[in-house]
């Protein structure tokens, strides 16, 4: 080997070991106070949490088909939170919040396609505030206010309305306005005539149907069934009938029936009766008129 290469200069020079980079943060009191605080209030903040969640379960309830029959929320083994109640099929059928293990909120019920059914306001396990029902198109059928489970009930003030003498005051209610002679006589003439030979049929009439030929003859041909004779029963029947202004009768009805036949014998005496027809501002119009037959046992004495 030659004495050059003994004191050849190697081609790379060793690498030269750094000190360690010591970086040193330093707090004054006020920041480490701080921090202490800010560390004491999260984990305090966990543990609160925490002890929330392991208070708190969420229980399912099952058909026997395996669908879910009802979901809710136990925290301290009470129920506390919205429980969700389902048919087999899976509906939704209700929903429930309670708090602390009583219903307390709006209680809904649902239509098998989700539309609203019911809705109302539980307070202190009584209804409070308003209740409405709605039909399956979401339109409100019934709606009802509750004052601590008592239904309040909002009628309406109406002025007493004295009966109707005439046509004229069903049309106009002249009892509430205040008119002159000639005003009245103004307004009769816009008031709807009675062409002859009418064929509409009237439930109101200025002069009720009355018997052709007096009560006395009316009653002479009632039978009065046996039945009811034995039994002591007395009475009245109403037979409501259609009466044409030529005074025979077309149709019957029993509009308040005694029993014991009492009923079947006044409809069949009605409807073998000749009447004077009602009118109205005089002329005979077709009517449905109430006809009160009365079966009184004679006197026994």
């Amino acid at each position: 080997m030659a004495n050059s290469d003994l004191h050849r200069k190697p081609l790379t020079e060793p690498k030269r070991k750094l000190p360690p980079l010591r970086l040193s943060l330093r707090l004054n009191n006020s920041s480490r106070g701080s921090g202490i605080y800010t560390k004491a209030f999260f984990f305090s903040f966990f543990l609160a949490l925490s002890a929330n969640l392991l208070a708190q379960d969420t229980l399912k309830n099952f058909h026997p088909n395996g669908n879910i029959s009802e979901i809710y929320v136990l925290k301290n083994n009470v129920r506390d939170g919205l429980a969700r109640f389902y048919d087999t099929e899976g509906h939704l059928l209700k929903e429930v919040p309670y708090t602390s293990g009583r219903v307390d909120g709006v209680v809904k019920t649902y239509y098998p396609d989700g539309s609203v059914n019911l809705s109302f306001q539980v307070e202190e396990g009584r209804k409070n505030g308003s209740f409405e029902k709605f039909d399956s198109l979401g339109s409100v059928e019934q709606k009802l206010n509750f004052y601590k489970g008592a239904i309040l009930e909002l009628t309406p003030v109406q002025e007493p309305q004295p009966e109707p003498d005439s046509l004229l005051a069903v049309k106009y209610n002249l009892s509430l306005i205040k008119l002159s002679k000639e005003e009245t006589a103004l307004l009769g003439s816009y008031a709807p005539k009675i062409p002859p030979n009418d064929p509409a049929i009237y439930t109101f009439y200025d002069e009720p149907a009355s018997f052709l030929n007096g009560e006395d003859e009316f009653y002479s041909r009632l039978f009065y069934p046996s039945r009811a004779i034995e039994d002591g029963l007395e009475g009245t029947v109403i037979i409501r009938a259609l009466i044409r202004t030529d005074g025979t009768v077309e149709s019957t009805e029993v509009a308040q029936p005694l029993g014991l036949g009492c009923e079947g014998s006044a409809e069949v005496t009605v409807k073998y009766t000749l009447f004077n027809p009602a009118k109205i501002k005089g002329r005979p119009v077709n009517a449905w008129v109430d006809i009160p037959v009365v079966f009184k046992l004679p006197n026994k004495n």
